[in-house]
């Protein structure tokens, strides 16, 4: 057990935590991160357009109807006034509802706050000598001895940015992951949250 343990603690050390390999890991997540917080954005700005439009045609009608060139009495500007109000209402409050989403992710990550992150970590890790088992459940969610002298280590990218967070005392990461996106979101891209490396024992 203790050679397991020596070689975990090792691979996080030298290899997981390492800046280029954090990159690696954590370049899809934060990819997918921004991709759909811009896309959330410019649905507002669509939204927020259509908001636009619909009162724009509302104030055509009420002037047509000042100007005597419309009856207010009439079906069809009673009809088009329902029309072009529930139309505004919902584009309203679609992106309110959407604009409330991107910003209950939290602020924006970038890679260098990730690194830095993981920086601290592996600093901690160094300077600790033998780190709690829970600590290093929370970055690998899953350790395999598979053969005489070598282990598999399993984890997900998600879980490994909040428990990187979580070693350096970073709580609104460790609550919201990558800005609040959860991983399951980009997996119904196609894109896989979970990585696994061997390692010599």
């Amino acid at each position: 057990m203790d050679r397991l343990d020596d070689a975990v603690i090792d691979f996080l050390r030298s290899t997981l935590l390492a800046p280029k390999r954090i990159e690696t890991l954590m370049t899809p997540l934060m990819t997918h991160r921004e991709d759909w917080a811009d896309r959330r954005r410019q649905h507002v700005v669509e939204l927020r357009a259509q908001v636009d439009e619909a009162e724009r045609k509302l104030r055509n009608l009420y002037e047509a109807v000042e100007n005597d060139m419309l009856a207010s009495t009439d079906r069809m500007f009673k009809e088009r006034i329902a029309q072009l109000s529930t139309r505004r209402e919902q584009a309203e409050t679609e992106a309110d509802r959407v604009e409330a989403m991107v910003i209950r992710t939290g602020p924006m990550l970038s890679m260098q706050d990730v690194i830095r992150m993981a920086k601290d970590a592996r600093m901690r890790f160094q300077t600790a000598g033998k780190p709690p088992r829970q600590i290093i459940r929370t970055l690998l969610q899953r350790v395999e001895v598979v053969g005489k002298d070598e282990a598999r280590v399993e984890g997900s990218r998600d879980g490994l940015l909040k428990a990187i967070a979580s070693t350096t005392g970073n709580r609104a990461i460790m609550t919201a992951g990558a800005g609040g996106l959860s991983w399951h979101l980009a997996a119904r891209e196609g894109m896989e949250d979970a990585y696994v490396f061997c390692v010599a024992m």
